[in-house]
C-alpha cells in the first residue's frame, strides 16, 4: 500500500510539470484571439492610471498592433441641463447608434422644478470618447473623472493558468481512464479532478468579467436641471424697519396664538381640575373640623 502511495505521488507531480511546461507556451499567444471581443487598442504609462480633468477630450494614444494591452475605461461625469426628460430622450438615440444601453437609472425630486437623475451606461470601448464628446455638446459639464486601469498582466496570467488547469485536467482523466487499480486510488484521482475544475471554472469566470469591463466601458451620469441665479435685493433703512417690524408683530401674533391655544387645551381638564380642588377643600374642612381649628 504504502509503494502504491508513492506512485500515486508521483504520478500527479508528473503530470503538474508537463501541464506547466505545455501553458508556457502559450502565454505568448495575441491576446485578440484569447479573448475573442473588441477592446480599445490604447496606452497608458503606468498600470493602474487615473485621468481627472474638467477637459471632456481626452487623447489615449494607440500602441503597437503587436501588442494589444487590456483596458478597462471608466467615467464619472455631472452635467446641468434644463430639461432632464429632453436629455434622456437624447441619450437613449444616441446610445443606439453607439451600441451601448442604460444599465441602471435612479430619479430625485425636490420642491419646485429642482430635479436629479443618475444613469449607469455601458457602451462599447470604441465608442467611449465619442458618448464623452457628446455629452459635452449637448449639456453643461460640471464635473468629469476618467478612470483608466491596465489589466494586461493578469490577463495574460489568468490564461496561462487556465490553459495549465485544462492541460492538468486532460491528463488526469487519461489517467483515471487506464487505471484498474484499488478504489482508494480512484477516489484520489476524482477527488484532485474536481479540484482541477473548480479552479478552471474560477479562471473562466474571473476571465469572462475582465472581458466583458474591457469591451463595454462604464459611465456613472448625473444630470441635474438648472436653477436661475437670484441677485439679492439692496437693502435701505425703510426696508430694514419694515422688515423688523413685520418680524416683531409675527413673533407677537405666534405668541398669542400659543397663549390661545394653550387655554383651548386646558378646557377638557378644566371639570377634572374642580373635582381636584374640590376633594381638596373637602379633606381640609373635614381635618379642620377633627382638630377643632377653624376652616379658612
Amino acid at each position: 500500500m504504502q509503494w502504491t502511495n508513492w506512485r500515486l505521488v508521483a504520478i500527479f507531480l508528473l503530470t503538474s510539470v508537463t501541464g506547466c511546461s505545455s501553458g508556457t507556451n502559450h502565454s505568448g499567444q495575441n491576446l485578440d484571439t484569447l479573448s475573442g471581443n473588441t477592446a480599445v487598442t490604447t496606452r497608458t504609462d503606468e498600470s493602474n492610471k487615473s485621468h481627472n480633468s474638467n477637459d471632456v477630450s481626452v487623447q489615449l494614444s494607440p500602441v503597437s498592433p503587436a501588442f494589444n494591452r487590456q483596458i478597462i475605461y471608466n467615467a464619472d461625469i455631472s452635467v446641468e441641463v434644463g430639461d432632464i426628460d429632453g436629455l434622456e430622450e437624447q441619450l437613449n438615440v444616441r446610445l443606439k447608434e453607439l451600441q451601448g444601453f442604460v444599465s441602471n437609472f435612479s430619479e430625485q425630486r425636490y420642491a419646485g422644478d429642482r430635479r436629479t437623475a443618475t444613469w449607469t451606461i455601458r457602451i462599447d470601448a470604441t465608442n467611449f470618447l465619442d458618448l464623452l464628446k457628446w455629452l459635452d455638446d449637448e449639456s453643461n459639464v460640471l464635473r468629469k473623472q476618467v478612470t483608466s486601469k491596465d489589466v494586461t498582466e493578469e490577463y495574460v496570467d489568468l490564461n496561462a493558468r487556465l490553459t495549465n488547469k485544462k492541460v492538468t485536467e486532460k491528463r488526469l482523466t487519461v489517467l483515471l481512464e487506464e487505471r484498474s487499480g484499488k478504489l482508494e486510488e480512484v477516489l484520489a484521482f476524482e477527488k484532485e479532478i474536481d479540484r482541477t475544475r473548480e479552479e478552471i471554472e474560477r479562471f473562466e469566470g474571473r476571465l469572462r468579467l475582465l472581458r466583458d469591463q474591457i469591451a463595454m466601458s462604464t459611465i456613472t451620469l448625473t444630470a441635474a436641471t438648472r436653477i436661475d441665479y437670484l441677485a439679492p435685493k439692496p437693502t435701505n433703512l425703510a426696508t430694514s424697519i419694515s422688515e423688523t417690524w413685520g418680524q416683531s408683530v409675527g413673533r407677537l401674533q405666534g405668541f398669542c396664538t400659543w397663549l390661545l391655544i394653550g387655554f383651548i387645551g386646558l378646557i377638557p381638564w378644566l371639570p377634572i381640575l374642580a373635582v381636584l380642588v374640590g376633594l381638596c377643600w373637602l379633606a381640609k374642612a373635614t381635618w379642620s373640623a377633627r382638630t377643632g381649628q377653624r376652616l379658612i
